[in-house]
């Protein structure tokens, strides 16, 4: 996936931690779900359901749009999975200690 960082808030489309009902058009020349709002998500124990806020329209309920980035909604940060700077003392590699 190629993010290229423009605009504010952009989000995974249709993509939760506790799994997303998916509500995306079929291919074709109109999108019956271009006024939607929410979907549905599982709760977090697994036993029932809670709504889930669609990025911007139509881009979030295009085809195949479900594994594109799309400005706002309940989905994970574009950049949340990725890792920019590793969680390590470089020290500990070259016995070199920061100041502190």
């Amino acid at each position: 996936m190629t993010t290229y960082g423009y605009g504010t808030d952009i989000r995974q489309n249709q993509f939760g931690s506790n799994g997303v009902f998916l509500l995306q058009s079929p291919p074709g020349p109109t999108n019956p779900y271009a006024g939607a709002t929410t979907t549905l998500q599982s709760t977090p124990g697994g036993v029932g359901t809670m709504p889930f806020r669609l990025g911007r329209q139509p881009l979030s309920t295009a085809p195949f749009s479900f594994n594109n980035v799309v400005p706002g909604g309940d989905g994970a940060p574009a950049q949340f999975y990725n890792v920019l700077m590793p969680k390590l003392t470089r020290g500990v590699l070259t016995g070199w200690r920061a100041p502190r």
